[in-house]
């Protein structure tokens, strides 16, 4: 039976002037947010690049106070403690991604990287495996056989490392750092 009252879709609450209001600045916030959040993750970027870990370090952890269920953060601020040698605390990190969305690729692949940081090429290779299945996009995917490639060169398969250096190529053929490492290794 229809009540000539509209309702705000997915919320079941009575549309008014009020509640129009309230649901735009709800609408602008998680704008905001995810901008915000954007701009953090392009900052935190930027750092790394120029070698300034430790601050990127710090703007993570203090993101990740105030907010301690964002995913990116977590697998973000975990691949920066890899990159330190934090085995422990990257671990920390990743368990608490993974806890999250238990199937993501991105994390999934950067809990490789750090076993394979700690050379246990074994482990790491279960990981890069795990993630392969999730199969979710290729430029995700490229970026595992990438690493995947990595592995095998430091294990000095150079056969492997070339044939998943080619998989991660053909996934995403504009890329250039694996252009390069494809022509590199083919030498």
């Amino acid at each position: 039976m229809e009540t000539g009252i509209k309702m705000i879709p997915r919320l079941n609450i009575p549309l008014n002037s009020s509640t129009l209001s309230i649901s735009i600045l709800l609408v602008n916030i998680v704008i905001i947010y995810h901008l915000s959040n954007h701009d953090l993750m392009i900052t935190i970027n930027k750092e790394q690049g120029e070698g300034r870990i430790e601050h990127a370090v710090e703007i993570c952890k203090k993101a990740l106070t105030a907010h301690p269920d964002d995913f990116g953060l977590a697998v973000m601020l975990g691949e920066m403690y890899s990159k330190q040698g934090k085995y422990k605390d990257a671990f920390n990190e990743l368990e608490k991604a993974l806890k999250m969305r238990p199937r993501n690729v991105w994390a999934l692949k950067v809990y490789g990287n750090v076993y394979a940081g700690m050379k246990d090429y074994d482990r790491a290779m279960d990981y890069y495996n795990k993630a392969l299945k999730e199969n979710i996009d290729e430029k995700a995917t490229a970026w595992v056989y990438h690493d995947l490639a990595q592995l095998y060169l430091m294990k000095g398969d150079k056969k492997n490392a070339l044939r998943c250096e080619k998989m991660a190529l053909g996934l995403a053929p504009d890329n250039k750092a694996i252009k390069s490492q494809v022509s590199e290794m083919g030498k």
